[in-house]
């Protein structure tokens, strides 16, 4: 029995037009009217384009899902398209790159598909700027008392911001709340740990 040659995905041999002879090779795609497995005429066929992948029989490429993306042609399975990179998004279908950098406030593990990860959101105790791929914890000298912000802020003065002890939510790292001031000691803005500014001899702080 004959086939048409009109058949989406399959190549049909040269000297024998009205058989369909077999499915396009993987990492092509066929149209009507190819003649060969592996066509690169785009015509009646092509390789499989970067932001696709293509497995055997392929009429239209596939497009990689969102949270992907692939810069490489030639893909034969979904595995040709990659996780979105660290610190940025994928938020379409067949991407040839990450959309852009995750937003301010919140971080981006690989794979994600919005630029505002709900999971993702910083928390107390560190700072997310642009494109960040995890948290960053307050530095001693600075804090950080809120959800979803980019930058820490500085110790303010009478106070003191140390990094290195446990805070309220039993981190060893990322200053949440700045402590007061230790009686015989002063803080300017920016003070790192209790005893770093001692009162000279013979002055109290009022």
């Amino acid at each position: 029995m004959h086939h048409s040659c009109r058949i989406s995905g399959h190549y049909c041999d040269a000297a024998e037009l009205s058989n369909v002879t077999g499915p396009c090779d993987p990492g092509y795609f066929c149209t009507e009217g190819a003649k060969v497995s592996d066509p690169t005429d785009n015509v009646t066929g092509g390789i499989c384009p970067k932001g696709h992948y293509c497995p055997a029989g392929t009429y239209d490429p596939e497009k990689c899902p969102e949270g992907t993306y692939s810069n490489s042609t030639f893909n034969q399975n979904i595995t040709g398209c990659q996780p979105c990179l660290p610190g940025h998004y994928c938020d379409a279908k067949g991407l040839e790159e990450p959309s852009g950098e995750c937003d301010p406030g919140f971080f981006c593990p690989g794979g994600q598909k919005t630029q505002r990860p709900t999971e993702y959101v910083c928390t107390p105790g560190h700072s997310c700027p642009s494109g960040s791929v995890d948290q960053e914890a307050c530095d001693s000298g600075t804090f950080q008392d809120e959800h979803q912000q980019a930058t820490c802020k500085l110790c303010p003065a009478g106070y003191y911001c140390d990094g290195t002890i446990l805070n309220a939510t039993h981190c060893t790292h990322g200053v949440q709340f700045p402590e007061p001031c230790v009686t015989g000691h002063y803080c300017p803005n920016g003070t790192k740990f209790a005893q770093e500014h001692k009162c000279p001899a013979g002055k109290i702080l009022t």
